[in-house]
């Protein structure tokens, strides 16, 4: 994981880099913020986000206490009056947002939900902002389709290194880590109706 790799491994990779992160724009570094790289930010719909942080919450304690104690309903008005373990959904959108605004070239924006919907329209719209469209014959060649399938939800949590497995140990601390199926759950979009009252979903 990147967290543990020290910047000279990093640069040491082949370029160009393709990083992911979950960091706020306002804590990015120097030589990311401000510099020509490219940044794809997707965003989905906040109820859909803290449903989904709540599952996952379970899966890193592994005990549902923790639900028990935290109902989807109390995070949500948490976040609501800007209370949060690391930073409020509105934070994290908006410092991109408004980062986007002044440099429009540089900051993507997608919606989860716009790119289920509409999966081929969105990755071109990707590949074009990132300065590799493609190409007529690729399109007629059906490599947008080849690239939906192989990115889909369904595919991807259905590889060998994504399944359910034994407990991992990072070598270097002996720290149970999550294994990857740990990071995938329905993918879907409006599952919070399942879980949030419509009061806290309309606040």
């Amino acid at each position: 994981m990147f967290n543990r790799r020290s910047s000279s491994e990093i640069d040491a990779l082949p370029s160009p880099h393709i990083l992911a992160t979950h960091m706020l724009h306002s804590v990015l570094p120097d030589s990311i913020a401000d510099s020509d790289c490219r940044i794809v930010y997707l965003w989905r719909d906040p109820k859909d986000v803290i449903v989904s942080a709540w599952h996952f919450g379970e899966k890193v304690l592994g005990t549902r206490e923790y639900q028990a104690e935290w109902p989807v309903d109390r995070i949500a008005m948490a976040h609501c009056e800007g209370i949060s373990t690391h930073a409020t959904i509105w934070d994290h959108i908006l410092g991109y947002w408004r980062a986007r605004v002044h440099r429009p070239e540089k900051i993507l924006f997608l919606r989860y939900e716009e790119m289920l919907a509409e999966p081929a329209a969105n990755l071109k719209r990707m590949a074009d902002f990132l300065g590799c469209p493609f190409s007529p014959e690729e399109e007629k060649a059906g490599k947008v389709e080849e690239i939906i399938t192989l990115c889909s939800f369904k595919n991807l949590s259905s590889l060998g290194i994504n399944k359910p497995s034994s407990d991992v140990t990072d070598e270097g601390t002996k720290l149970q880590l999550l294994n990857n199926a740990s990071f995938f759950r329905k993918g879907e979009r409006g599952d919070w109706r399942n879980h949030m009252s419509p009061e806290v979903a309309r606040r």
